[in-house]
């Protein structure tokens, strides 16, 4: 009996506005470092994979540059029609001595 009535005597406080502030104040603080740090995470992350990225890059041009010095990029042809994305290419029925990705 003695039991029942301590645990009655504790519930109206735990249910009382200053309760109820603390714990609506520590969730939202738990959120907010919760996403503090998960944006860090990926701003990080990104950063991260970037530079690797970027050195792989750097890496490969070079080798490249030291393997054939000779090759300019892009090639220009003058009958390589108005896209981007073509290359010089051996000649193909329906090409035009073009090469492009989309036209394969």
């Amino acid at each position: 009996m003695r039991n029942l009535s301590a645990r009655n005597a504790l519930l109206p406080r735990l249910r009382g506005l200053r309760t109820r502030l603390v714990v609506a104040f520590a969730l939202v603080a738990a959120l907010t470092a919760a996403t503090t740090g998960a944006l860090s995470f990926r701003e990080a992350r990104t950063g991260v994979l970037q530079q690797s990225q970027d050195t792989v890059i750097k890496l490969l041009r070079t080798q490249v540059d030291r393997l054939a010095p000779q090759l300019a990029f892009p090639r220009s042809r003058p009958n390589c029609g108005a896209s981007p994305v073509m290359w010089p290419a051996p000649s193909r029925p329906g090409t035009g001595g073009c090469w492009s990705p989309t036209r394969i």
